[in-house]
């Protein structure tokens, strides 16, 4: 069974340095892919993100994206048969519980 992390993000950087890096250790428990749909930023977030996320998803239509807009483009691209949506402000107390089914 695999995990799809969705999280869109628009300029959230400083919050994408906090949450990403939660999600490794689930890595040595459960087969993850994690997925930053990115909003277009502008601060750092979508470098960041091509550092520590599976696969990042740039928004390029030109019009405003909403988050469920966002979650909806990475969902798209997932691979994984569970879908977990997560804001990129989200911190877990105990991440390898959280993914325990």
């Amino acid at each position: 069974m695999q995990f799809s992390v969705i999280i869109p993000a628009k300029n959230e950087k400083a919050n994408l340095a906090k949450n990403l890096p939660q999600l490794d250790p689930v890595r040595t428990h459960f087969t993850l892919e994690v997925i930053v749909a990115d909003g277009a930023s502008t601060d750092g977030s979508i470098e960041l993100a091509r550092e520590k996320a599976d696969r990042v998803e740039v928004k390029t239509k030109q019009e405003r994206e909403t988050i469920a807009e966002g979650r909806n483009r990475g969902a798209r691209v997932a691979t994984g048969d569970i879908l977990v949506s997560m804001d990129a402000g989200v911190i877990v107390d105990n991440p390898i519980r959280f993914f325990e089914v």
